[in-house]
């Protein structure tokens, strides 16, 4: 059975994530079809391929219904994840910062 391919999610032009230095002491390395820029356009693209998307289940949950989804096999570390947004609407004073971050439990 041939190894399976991933989708490399690059939101800043990084060729790497700690997914790829985890498997590196294990002498695994993810074989990488295509590259885009968010979690959203990963998991469309593995919605309609046999490609792998390796996302956050936290923040990616409605996005991944109708996928099957697992756990990674290796530890990772924790990271936060921010959203940044431009100037907010009178209607959503709870963004009125500009700025909303999550950090894992």
């Amino acid at each position: 059975m041939p190894a399976p391919v991933h989708i490399l999610i690059s939101l800043h032009g990084l060729d790497r994530w700690p997914i790829d230095d985890a498997l590196e002491p294990l002498g695994l390395k993810r074989e990488i079809a295509t590259v885009v820029v968010g979690f959203s356009e990963a998991l469309a693209l593995a919605r309609g391929s046999d490609l792998i998307a390796s996302v956050p289940e936290r923040y990616t949950g409605n996005l991944r219904d109708g996928l099957f989804s697992f756990p990674l096999p290796i530890s990772l570390p924790e990271h936060t994840v921010s959203m940044e947004t431009g100037p907010t609407k009178p209607e959503a004073p709870e963004m009125s910062e500009g700025r909303y971050q999550a950090k894992p439990k």
